[in-house]
């Protein structure tokens, strides 16, 4: 059953349904300068972000639950924030991986039109102005992001 769950991800991945990001689930595996991480963690690599601002789209399950998330690369830095806005529960993008405003300098939620900073995730205008988007756990490596869920 898990060997046809993994063939079925990775089908998935290779269609592009998960925006080319290849989602895996480790345990005990070694992360830089010798500490230990246990748990699961999803890797985005760097290669599938277009030239910034760009985002990457991802799904986990939080508590049982399907959540997604989206990794930004802006102004030559990244962001891991959870897809959902601060004013109602609802996933900011309403086409699919679309979190940014026409000019690429705001992330937007296409429901109710809040904006939020970037750098920051604090909405900056709208309905839930003064509170944050909620930010995931992330490590850099050369080639990766890796998202500890």
């Amino acid at each position: 059953m898990a060997e046809s769950n993994k063939q079925e991800t990775e089908k998935k991945i290779l269609e592009g349904v998960l925006n080319t990001a290849f989602i895996e689930q480790r345990r005990s595996r070694r992360w830089g300068h010798g500490s230990l991480k246990m748990g699961k963690s999803i890797i985005l690599l760097k290669k599938d972000f277009g030239p910034g601002p760009s985002t990457l789209k991802f799904t986990f399950l939080e508590n049982g639950e399907k959540k997604t998330g989206f990794a930004l690369l802006f102004e030559g830095s990244y962001y891991v924030y959870k897809n959902q806005c601060q004013h109602l529960p609802v996933e900011l993008d309403w086409l699919d991986n679309n979190f940014l405003e026409d000019d690429g300098g705001f992330i937007i939620c296409a429901t109710h039109g809040a904006i939020y900073e970037p750098t920051s995730g604090l909405c900056v205008s709208g309905p839930c102005k003064g509170k944050s988007l909620n930010t995931m756990a992330y490590t850099i490596t050369r080639d990766e992001l890796v998202v500890t869920i």
